[in-house]
């Protein structure tokens, strides 16, 4: 039943993407999370940025989710050859395995004066998963974590990096 509203929601998806030339979109946006640090597993202080991140300056913004928690949408913004890209992706949770997975994304430029695939594929390689979540604190916050290559000379003994998401509201 899951899979067949998966196969529905995607095919929603991507009549829309393919419609327009922004973001990707879900159906039903309840809640959203703001991008807010980078965590070493359950350590919950500031960790330095990724060098994959750093080096084509992403800046995640947001992660929005419908009634059921599962479904995502993750916004953010990178820079190719000097040009701004924007980011999105629709994520899929899954919350028994406290795993999430990334299901499609698009990336494209502000301008049009660049393709966006590189650091399409520099994010998308990271959230592909499926990849362990945290879910903790009030305010509520989601940490995906994601390999990363330097993740053992910022978080030592780790594979892996929480981007952390804090809870900013219900959206209306």
């Amino acid at each position: 039943m899951k899979k067949g509203l998966l196969s529905l929601l995607l095919l929603a998806v991507s009549s829309l993407s393919f419609a327009q030339s922004g973001d990707l979109t879900i159906p039903g946006e309840r809640w959203q999370t703001t991008f807010n640090k980078y965590i070493c597993n359950n350590v919950v202080t500031n960790a330095a940025t990724p060098t994959e991140f750093a080096r084509i300056n992403v800046q995640f913004g947001t992660v929005t989710t419908d009634y059921t928690l599962d479904n995502g949408l993750m916004k953010a913004t990178f820079e190719e050859n000097g040009k701004v890209c924007n980011y999105s992706a629709i994520l899929l949770a899954d919350n028994t395995l406290s795993t999430i997975k990334l299901i499609t994304s698009k990336a494209y430029a502000v301008n049009a004066d660049t393709e966006c695939t590189e650091g399409q594929k520099i994010i998308d390689d990271a959230f592909k998963g499926p990849n362990k979540y945290l879910y903790y604190g009030h305010p509520h916050n989601l940490a995906v974590m994601v390999p990363v290559a330097d993740a053992a000379n910022i978080c030592p003994g780790q594979s892996t990096m929480g981007v952390n998401f804090v809870l900013t509201g219900k959206l209306d």
